[in-house]
């Protein structure tokens, strides 16, 4: 207590008294008013910590590539002819600033089959389980990735990911958990390693490198445009794209490509072609990499002839037969060549859609007709309406948080005024008497203000505390989503602001009432 009326500069034994005496006074009986004083700030706190919480979450969510969006469907053979046009027009600096956008990317949407992960591709049967699943193309700089690999949406992403490079870029895939437990792997692991997918008669193995919850558009994985480019056979200039993927060479004719399972050895497979390709040199073994696939392992086994003495696809085929015939667990495996630098962009005449990005949604009626005064296109009323709602919740929320703090604000400032008028209104002529005896009117007003800001920070340390408490609690339960924000510069600001403004209304109050000549105050005129 005495290094608390140090603090205040309380030096001597009158000034001590006086302030210990008012403040049990003002605190009344059993502290009631500084409980009442407790429960208003905390409700305040309470008010403002969901106003600023429910603010911040909304500002995420339009921040949110996730909902600033509009995607314009190329329905038709006019709409993906100007495509790129459009994706030009509103990619200019003056419509960007106009309406806000921040890019336009063009992506597709596709179908392909995936095998569940009880799948052995060296031994593939006509039952394996077998799915069609949608997934869309992601370019290397669209935003979007950024925002689905962060927050709560993220499960799990591969340490390699590199997100400030170049994502995707080695044909390797995003896929939500939804995937993940179609496709019968352990939710508890998420790095499942890679999936098999159908390609034709043979069977592709690709990377997962991130586990998310959702992706956007309803689509289950997430490919780079390469990877699209590469499967669809695009041209690129007089080089086809899927020239890329082969399933007996990569790169080279000489060299063939074998899955096998995890107990096949090189040296094993290596002894058996020296004893099944009498005729010609026995190629070199080596496994290139291990694929996991949930617990399961297999061996990337790629077998290197002499370009002089490379075996035609029926030899292989022998040999398969042959291998798998003496125990071992082998067969073809179709490769795919990445990160080569071709066919890496989408063409404007193949866009499914395209997707714009605004950095705020207040001019989404504005693109909407826009776009259809200059391009004749309709973009769809309800999304523009929705995005228009979402905008005019957020302009709302602002406003009534602005009124609910001024509230809550005004009422703490009107109690500890009130409480403090009432107090010397009854005690003025005591006050008249010592100040008869030569007691300073700047005494009583600092002696009065330190007892108000005592109050005030005491209430505020623990109505501060228990908001904590409440923070920590709904932070750990909503995670991402959580409403509620006490750790925010407009608490702060507004703490000190309702300290300052009290204080200065006190002393208004305390010159008013005892700036008054003794005599007046003694007998209370």
């Amino acid at each position: 207590m005495k290094t608390i009326l140090r603090l205040l500069g309380l030096n001597s034994d009158f000034q001590r008294l006086f302030y210990i005496n008012e403040y049990a006074a003002l605190a009344g009986e059993k502290k009631r008013t500084i409980l009442a004083l407790i429960l208003i700030l905390f409700l305040t706190l309470l008010a403002l910590g969901y106003a600023v919480g429910g603010i911040q979450n909304l500002e995420r969510k339009m921040n949110n590539p996730f909902t600033n969006w509009v995607d314009l469907n190329i329905i038709d053979d006019r709409t993906s002819q100007i495509a790129g046009d459009i994706r030009r027009d509103y990619m200019q600096a003056e419509k960007q600033e106009a309406f806000q956008i921040d890019n336009v990317k063009g992506w597709v949407k596709f179908n392909y089959e995936f095998y569940d992960q009880s799948f052995d591709p060296t031994s593939p049967k006509d039952d394996s389980k077998l799915y069609g699943i949608w997934g869309r193309s992601i370019e290397a700089d669209d935003k979007l990735i950024g925002q689905v690999l962060s927050g709560d949406n993220l499960i799990w992403k591969h340490p390699d990911l590199n997100l400030e490079e170049v994502a995707l870029e080695n044909c390797e895939i995003m896929i939500t958990e939804e995937l993940m437990k179609k496709l019968e792997f352990d939710l508890n692991r998420p790095d499942i390693g890679g999936i098999f997918m159908r390609e034709g008669d043979g069977v592709l193995f690709l990377k997962v490198v991130a586990v998310v919850r959702e992706l956007p558009s309803l689509c289950k994985f997430a490919c780079s445009p390469e990877f699209y480019n590469i499967r669809a056979s695009k041209f690129e200039g007089i080089r086809k794209c899927g020239e890329l993927m082969s399933s007996n060479f990569r790169g080279k004719r000489s060299g063939f490509n074998f899955i096998a399972s995890a107990n096949v050895k090189a040296s094993e497979l290596k002894k058996l072609a020296k004893l099944f390709f009498v005729n010609i040199e026995a190629p070199e073994v080596q496994i290139s990499e291990v694929l996991r696939n949930g617990a399961n392992s297999w061996n990337n086994c790629e077998f290197s002839f002499l370009p002089s003495e490379t075996p035609t696809q029926d030899s292989i085929d022998l040999f398969l037969a042959h291998a798998t015939a003496k125990g071992n667990s082998i067969n073809r495996f179709i490769t795919v060549e990445c990160g080569t630098g071709y066919c890496t962009e989408l063409d404007s005449d193949n866009y499914h859609y395209l997707a714009f990005n605004f950095n705020r949604l207040d001019d989404i009626r504005k693109f909407k007709d826009d776009i259809n005064d200059t391009h004749k296109l309709i973009v769809d009323m309800s999304l523009v309406e929705a995005k228009e709602n979402f905008a005019l919740v957020g302009r709302l929320t602002l406003i009534i948080s602005l009124i609910l703090l001024a509230f809550g604000i005004l009422s703490i400032i009107l109690f500890v005024n009130n409480l403090l008028k009432s107090h010397l209104f009854k005690v003025r002529s005591n006050l008249g008497t010592f100040k008869a005896f030569g007691l300073s009117n700047h005494f009583l007003n600092t002696i009065y203000l330190k007892i108000i800001f005592s109050f005030l920070i005491l209430s505020i340390l623990i109505a501060l505390g228990i908001t904590v408490v409440i923070d920590r609690v709904e932070q750990a339960m909503f995670l991402d989503e959580s409403k509620f924000n006490v750790f925010s510069s407009w608490v702060l600001f507004a703490l000190i602001g309702l300290v300052i403004i009290s204080l200065i209304i006190s002393y208004n109050t305390i010159k008013k009432i005892l700036g008054d000549t003794p005599g007046n105050l003694i007998y209370e005129r």
